[in-house]
């Protein structure tokens, strides 16, 4: 019981701290939004630049695109994170069969 009460004592102290470290300042919190909302409104040209420039070798996450101010870990961040699949009617489409498959029957 004394070795549990110093397990569950030392367990609270180190979420406590961690939970310190949770919250993002303002400043921190205004670059996420404004980076997200740049991105959200490139227009497809700027995209497919960046992407351009992605292909290339010795790219890496910390590379900075100068024409965009961003690096390209920041703009992969935020290309996935406002991609919504439910939105995306390629996503939803159902698959087509190919030529010379069997037809699929529902079983309603």
């Amino acid at each position: 019981m004394i070795m549990y009460s110093f397990v569950e004592r030392k367990h609270s102290k180190q979420m406590h701290s961690r939970a310190q470290f949770d919250h993002v300042n303002y400043p921190t919190w205004k670059k996420y939004v404004s980076l997200s909302m740049y991105i959200q409104n490139m227009k497809v040209r700027e995209k497919r630049a960046v992407f351009h420039v992605m292909r290339g070798a010795g790219v890496t996450h910390n590379t900075f695109l100068p024409a965009f101010g961003v690096t390209v870990g920041e703009f992969s961040t935020w290309q996935v994170l406002k991609h919504h699949p439910a939105d995306d009617p390629v996503a939803e489409a159902p698959p087509r069969a190919r030529k010379g498959a069997p037809a699929r029957h529902s079983a309603h």
